[in-house]
């Protein structure tokens, strides 16, 4: 789980920084905490909150819906086909492939 939260916390900090970096007529227009990168990092604090009570598999489709719906995803099915997919397959790999035991759910 640990690597899993480093992960998150570099590709949050680096959305962080692009969405800082943003250009001089964006910045005007919008102000810099209602950036996709701030609102990133607020869903990583969520989903880092929930993590240990709800467990990787509950917790871990609304924080990955949330990430690509800031990246600018908005096809419905798509969202929810992918945000369950994809945390499926990482507990597969690690629980299979690295066995490595991911905590599923609380208990």
């Amino acid at each position: 789980p640990w690597v899993l939260v480093v992960g998150f916390m570099v590709l949050s900090l680096s959305l962080l920084v692009q969405g800082l970096r943003m250009k001089a007529e964006e910045e005007k227009s919008r102000p810099v905490l209602n950036t996709p990168a701030v609102w990133g990092l607020v869903f990583f604090g969520i989903y880092l909150a929930l993590l240990p009570h709800l467990g990787f598999l509950i917790s871990t489709p609304p924080f990955f819906l949330g990430l690509m719906w800031l990246a600018g995803e908005r096809r419905p099915l798509f969202l929810a086909g992918f945000s369950v997919a994809i945390p499926l397959f990482v507990y597969a790999v690690f629980q299979h492939g690295f066995q490595i035991l991911l905590p599923a759910y609380a208990l």
